[in-house]
Order: structure tokens, then sequence, then C-alpha cells
């Protein structure tokens, strides 16, 4: 089964997008920017607090510090898929295809062409938009729907049944 498409940065954002929300890297990562977010204006404010004697002072540091953590995914979420771009830009707009096959999941574009396994696969995701296979800790493909030439419903059906060791 193949599916034939070419990738914009709208879809290398999604792929970003999946990665900071699923994976296991991008959450630790994310979960100690939270911690620095709240602790740099906390420990800022912490000797004005002390030596006003104010409250003020530290509860101005911890609201600094909160509106900061509600940031970081957001953030985390536009440095990835800009360095996603950023590092795949040759291949924007370039012809691309994808196969599942029964060793893995082929990936051909003009700058290389890959195979995984599909043990390596962790996740398989499907969105109106995109597919997105998740592998590792941060790493993954995407494969937006709107530009595939071929069945996108029958390609992840024979995707999830070899990830699940069924064949296709």
């Amino acid at each position: 089964m193949r599916l034939d498409y070419a990738l914009g940065p709208q879809d290398w954002q999604a792929l970003a997008d999946h990665l900071v929300e699923r994976s296991p890297l991008y959450v630790r990562s994310m979960a100690r920017n939270r911690t620095n977010a709240v602790m740099w204006p906390v420990a800022a404010t912490l000797p004005l607090a002390v030596m006003s004697g104010s409250p003020y002072w530290l509860a101005g540091g911890l609201l600094v510090g909160a509106v900061f953590a509600l940031g970081v995914r957001s953030r985390t979420k536009k440095a990835v898929g800009a360095a996603l771009i950023r590092c795949s830009s040759r291949c924007l707009a370039q012809p691309h295809y994808a196969e599942a096959l029964p060793v893995g999941l082929r990936i051909n574009c003009p700058l290389a062409d890959s195979t995984t396994k599909w043990a390596a696969i962790d996740q398989i995701i499907e969105t109106d938009q995109h597919i997105v296979f998740l592998i590792g800790e941060g790493s993954g493909y995407v494969v937006p729907r709107s530009s595939t030439g071929g069945d996108a419903r029958a390609f992840v059906q024979a995707a999830r049944a070899f990830v699940d060791g069924r064949g296709a």
C-alpha cells in the first residue's frame, strides 16, 4: 500500500505539535521548562520580599512565573516546528511517498529513503488533516491527508495491522 504526497510548513508544524504533546522527550523537557519558568521570577523577587518585608514582591514573582509557565507549551511547539521546517526546508513541496510494507514503514523523499521497522513505531495518530507516526523519544513522520494519492484509510488500517503484528 502506497501514498504519494508533498509536505508543507503546516504539516511539519502538525508533527511538532504531536511530538510536543505525546513524546516522552518533549513532555519531560516541558516539565523542566515550566519549573524553570516559575523558579526564576521567584528567585529574583525573593530577596526583594525579604529586604522590604513585603510579601507582594514574592506574590508578583509567583504571578510572573505562572504566566511564563502557561506559555511553555505554545513556545515549545513553535520552536520545535520552526526547527523541523529549517532542517527539512529542501524537502518542502517535493514529491514524497509512504509505503506500508511487511518489513516496515518506508518513507521516501528527495533527501532520503528509509524504512522503519514496525516495532519501532510507538503510535499511529489519525486526524482530519494528517496521519502521524511517532517513533521513539522524539521523532516521527507526518503524512498529510489532503495531498495523498491513494486510500489513506486503507493505508492506516494496513499500518495498524503491521504494528499490531497481524500483517496486512
